[in-house]
């Protein structure tokens, strides 16, 4: 009895090789179409915390698994640093340093709502040699400290900012720099030698 069920087994589960042949045969020249099978709607599982810009700092959120933001991917210059694992790290302590802030972050001025700069009231574009509106995109920064739009000449200066939750340098416009004390400042970082050391790097 074995050996009739192997064989009745073997007969229906293996073509024979002749058939096998003809398939092939009638398959070859002639085009294959399949069917499209709808794809699942895929979300990302369990709690998702959006982190984000605002006025110049890292904040951060719960949102559902359906956010439209979660939905489409934002093609930038710097997208796959930011998706590292230090980049996540220094985020997160950003986004606890400015909920226990002394201060609130500045206004922050939108690109579309200046078009000199508020240092030398000059144009963005004053120092390059364009003068199109892609390249004044470009030399548009916002000062961390007041968040104001500002040139790059007039920008180069870096220094942490505690009071509003920042430990690292950031981006610092002449008249904040100066008004926080400049280059003999030492309570930006505890040594004024190295925010002078600094600044000369910054002009290099």
């Amino acid at each position: 009895n074995l050996r009739e069920k192997d064989h009745i087994y073997g007969t229906q589960s293996a073509p024979s090789n002749v058939d096998a042949c003809s398939n092939r045969e009638e398959n070859t020249g002639s085009p294959v179409m399949l069917e499209e099978a709808p794809l699942p709607r895929m979300f990302i599982p369990g709690k998702i915390v959006h982190i984000y810009t605002h006025r110049g700092g890292y904040k951060a959120t719960y949102v559902p698994r359906n956010f439209r933001e979660l939905r489409r991917v934002s093609l930038a210059g710097n997208m796959l640093v930011d998706h590292m694992s230090r980049s996540y790290y220094d985020a997160l302590l950003e986004v606890r340093n400015i909920r226990i802030a002394e201060k609130d972050l500045p206004h922050w001025t939108g690109f579309n709502e200046g078009v000199t700069c508020s240092c030398c009231a000059s144009r963005f574009t004053w120092a390059s040699t364009s003068d199109s509106e892609a390249q004044e995109a470009r030399d548009k920064y916002n000062c961390r400290s007041c968040g104001n739009l500002v040139c790059g000449p007039c920008s180069k200066n870096r220094a942490s900012l505690p009071k509003i939750g920042i430990e690292l340098p950031v981006r610092l416009c002449d008249r904040c720099y100066h008004d926080m004390g400049g280059l003999n400042a030492g309570g930006l970082n505890g040594d004024g030698r190295k925010v002078m050391m600094r600044s000369f790097i910054e002009d290099d």
